[in-house]
């Protein structure tokens, strides 16, 4: 298969959450939307907050449910309030960057 150079603006991916629950977690899963950024954009934020990271790079995302099965709209709202729960914000950053390094979230239980 032949390489071919990325022209797209974004991408999307699986985001895999881990909901603390009682005694253990609920799992839940959506499709976050990651804009494409260059390798010397991405290490520029070695070492800084991910929220930055996550400013830069989240671009949307689809099939996120509320607990009554509600879609989630993608606004600047539902987006901050997002980022700042940290098991949401955790699961983003590694889907993020699984999908560099081509992993998928898709787990076997």
């Amino acid at each position: 298969m032949a390489f071919k150079l990325v022209t797209e603006k974004n991408y999307c991916h699986q985001v895999t959450v881990h909901i603390p629950q009682g005694n253990g977690t609920k799992k839940i899963n959506f499709t976050a939307s990651f804009n494409y950024i260059s390798q010397s954009r991405l290490e520029a934020f070695t070492g800084i907050d991910d929220g930055d990271l996550l400013d830069e790079v989240l671009d949307g995302w689809s099939n996120f449910l509320d607990a009554d099965g509600d879609t989630i709209e993608y606004t600047q709202e539902n987006r901050a309030q997002l980022l700042d729960t940290p098991y949401l914000r955790v699961a983003l950053v590694e889907s993020f960057y699984d999908s560099l390094s081509g992993k998928s979230n898709r787990r076997k239980n």
